[in-house]
């Protein structure tokens, strides 16, 4: 089944933020406050494109940001595991 021209667009504006976003590094609070300032930039210059472009990347920009969320929440996890794993007393080997 071929792609609506909004999905198309929506794909193409996804790649473009996911690529200057990256979410997935979003292994600290600053890197994720980061991403969250430039996503608010990038929507407000969408807001001035065409509609069919506009809706596109205001589309994406939202899943974008929840991905970065889930990666930052998923490393604060990590980094509570790890360290409680590190101090944690462990039994005696035989």
């Amino acid at each position: 089944m071929p792609m609506s021209q909004s999905d198309v667009l929506y794909g193409a504006a996804y790649r473009v933020v996911f690529d200057r976003l990256d979410p997935d590094g979003c292994c600290t609070t600053e890197l994720l406050s980061a991403v969250l300032i430039e996503s608010a930039r990038i929507a407000e210059w969408a807001r001035t494109q065409e509609p069919t472009v506009a809706s596109a990347y205001l589309r994406a920009l939202p899943e974008i940001e929840t991905r970065a969320r889930d990666v930052h929440e998923n490393n604060q996890r990590h980094l509570a595991l790890t360290g409680a794993f590190e101090a944690i007393p462990k039994p005696p080997q035989r």
